[in-house]
């Protein structure tokens, strides 16, 4: 099933683990794509140890994400970014279409940090051509994974 984010809640389905190995593809950076529309195919959550200031971390594994723009797919990423962690942690095993922004806060006010958006009509219009596969044919990454 697919989400629409900011949509409310849908029935959950069933959760399946990725293969665990380190076969991360092409690297997906958020801030690259402040203002489009990505589907996202939600693993589930893992935890990382802080290097900078100790603790655990959290961040979201992804099967899989498409700039519906673009075409570009992304395989099995790892997103880092406070705002989508926090928005996408409870989503394991969940398709959701989303559109990529920007938010500030009260202690960095001039700062800008990426999180999801609820999409337009005509973003959800765009991402459900793709899902139907009336888009462009996906382009390959650019960039390299650093895992």
């Amino acid at each position: 099933m697919t989400e629409i984010f900011g949509a409310g809640p849908a029935a959950p389905e069933p959760f399946v683990p990725p293969a665990v190995n380190d076969d991360f593809g092409p690297k997906f950076v958020p801030k690259e794509y402040i203002g489009s529309t990505v589907i996202v195919q939600v693993s589930g959550v893992s935890e990382f140890d802080d290097q900078f200031n100790g603790g655990k971390k959290q961040a979201i594994d992804a099967e899989s994400i498409l700039v519906v723009e673009s075409g570009e797919r992304f395989e099995r990423q790892r997103l880092f970014d406070a705002g989508i962690v926090r928005q996408l942690k409870g989503m394991a095993g969940k398709q959701v279409i989303a559109g990529v922004g920007t938010y500030s806060t009260e202690k960095f006010p001039k700062r800008q940090f990426v999180e999801l958006k609820a999409p337009s009509a005509d973003q959800v219009a765009a991402a459900k051509a793709a899902l139907a596969g009336d888009s462009p044919a996906p382009k390959p990454a650019a960039t390299d994974a650093p895992f």
